[in-house]
């Protein structure tokens, strides 16, 4: 599935409430495989004054987070749209889980700390909902991506887009997840 968002920036950056729901949305338009337009109303858990919106009612510090790795995310899927550089991408979906995992850490009442390392975050996460094991693997990958955006090695290739993709899928996995345990 190919992510691509709606052409105005409008659409994205401006979210909206529909009438009697507790949540702000982004609205997002996904290609899939066949080349069919799907619309997807995204639940956004708090987004900051200066877009406009009301506070949702979420604990503010976790909820500047997650308007953070809410930008990291959009910026990956604009990326992945337009076939960017695949480090930069996967660069910006770790930062959407990092920060994520850090908004869950806070509601959950641990302080996440300064680690930029995705795994140790999702481990921390695992003491209170132990099915984000599954993401262990793929965050492991993840955690790549920060580390030789920082530090180039000298064997480094550059992710497929595939891989990119799968990171991707993970990402919003761990997105909705977390939106689902703030509700």
């Amino acid at each position: 599935m190919k992510y691509k968002h709606r052409h105005s920036s409008r659409a994205i950056l401006n979210p909206l409430r529909l009438e009697g729901a507790s949540f702000f949305y982004y609205v997002m338009c996904i290609i899939d495989d066949k080349g069919l337009y799907r619309w997807v109303l995204m639940p956004v858990l708090n987004v900051t004054e200066e877009r406009g919106a009301v506070e949702s009612g979420i604990n503010k510090p976790a909820g500047l987070w997650f308007a953070k790795g809410a930008h990291h995310m959009e910026s990956a899927v604009s990326l992945y749209d337009e076939e960017g550089y695949t480090d930069i991408i996967g660069l910006h979906v770790h930062q959407t889980v990092e920060k994520y995992l850090k908004g869950y850490l806070l509601l959950k009442g641990a302080t996440p700390g300064d680690t930029h390392d995705v795994v140790s975050l999702l481990k921390e996460a695992c003491r209170y909902d132990k099915t984000f094991e599954k993401y262990l693997p793929p965050c492991q990958g993840m955690n790549c991506y920060y580390l030789d955006n920082l530090f180039p090695a000298s064997e480094y290739s550059e992710p497929t887009g595939e891989e990119i993709k799968g990171y991707l899928d993970v990402a919003w996995e761990i997105i909705n997840k977390v939106k689902e345990t703030a509700r």
